[in-house]
């Protein structure tokens, strides 16, 4: 039978902490209504007029919120069969040895059985909020992960948003990625900075020429999902190249690169014979 979560009740001096208005943490003071620390270690107080208590669940999220963005409910799923282990141990106590206990140390069991029960409780409940704490956490992560790789790319494109660079600029862009990861891109790195070819830890993974092959065979009306999907795989690849360790490429060798290569075409295309004849 499903129990019906018990809400927290104010009587008596009343825990800061279990305040929605309370904004510290165990060690500093924070409280939204502007009150003062009552104490500069222990949040007490005899009595508060904007006291708000916390319900249970939002009490369990505090206590788990930190880990739960990272690890969710796999932490919480070990304590909760541990407890639910030793209530399960409890019980065969008494089952099997219930006749040579004196009735001090039933009740002593039973209490401790039914404050396990209640912790299994939470901790399931727990959980569950720890499971949608972390969802929330990857996505907001990721969102904030889309953004800054696609202000790196805007940055190279010198645009102000994706849809003021031409699909040309950003497959140019793309190409230009891909042939940093090269050998000669590696060779021209080397001499460039002085530093060994093995320290040069830049790859690109197997779908960004994937991406660039497809989004130059699209149709015009398709493209800009495409672009799209193409401009967030740069973004990963600059990323990289943005938080690259010491001894390995920075995004600036990047873009020194594109300068060189950039150089280097137009010197050959100026050497060519119709270019000669113009």
């Amino acid at each position: 039978m499903k129990k019906t979560p018990v809400e927290p009740t104010v009587s008596g001096p009343v825990r800061c902490e279990e305040c929605r208005n309370f904004t510290g943490t165990s060690l500093t003071w924070g409280c939204s209504k502007g009150y003062e620390a009552p104490h500069k270690y222990v949040y007490f107080k005899d009595a508060c007029a904007d006291f708000a208590a916390m319900t249970r669940d939002e009490l369990i999220y505090k206590r788990f919120r930190l880990n739960a963005e990272w690890v969710g409910d796999a932490d919480i799923k070990k304590h909760r069969s541990t407890v639910r282990r030793t209530v399960g141990s409890l019980r065969s106590t008494l089952d099997q040895f219930g006749q040579y206990l004196s009735s001090d140390q039933i009740d002593a069991i039973k209490q401790a059985r039914h404050a396990l029960d209640v912790l299994g409780d939470d901790l399931e409940r727990a959980e569950k909020i720890a499971r949608r704490v972390k969802q929330d956490a990857d996505a907001r992560r990721e969102l904030e992960t889309a953004a800054r790789q696609t202000k790196l790319v805007l940055a190279q494109l010198g645009v102000e948003s994706i849809d003021a660079a031409t699909t040309d600029e950003v497959l140019k862009l793309a190409e230009d990625v891909s042939e940093f990861a090269g050998k000669a891109a590696k060779a021209w790195w080397a001499k460039t900075t002085g530093k060994h070819e093995s320290s040069f830890g830049f790859y690109i993974n197997y779908n960004l020429d994937e991406l660039i092959k497809v989004l130059r065979q699209s149709a015009e009306h398709d493209r800009r999902a495409k672009k799209q999907r193409l401009v967030l795989s740069i973004g990963q690849h600059l990323d990289k190249l943005d938080d690259s360790w010491s001894s390995s490429p920075k995004i600036e060798d990047f873009q020194k690169f594109r300068v060189f290569q950039s150089d280097r075409r137009k010197i050959a295309a100026m050497a060519r014979p119709d270019a000669a004849a113009d």
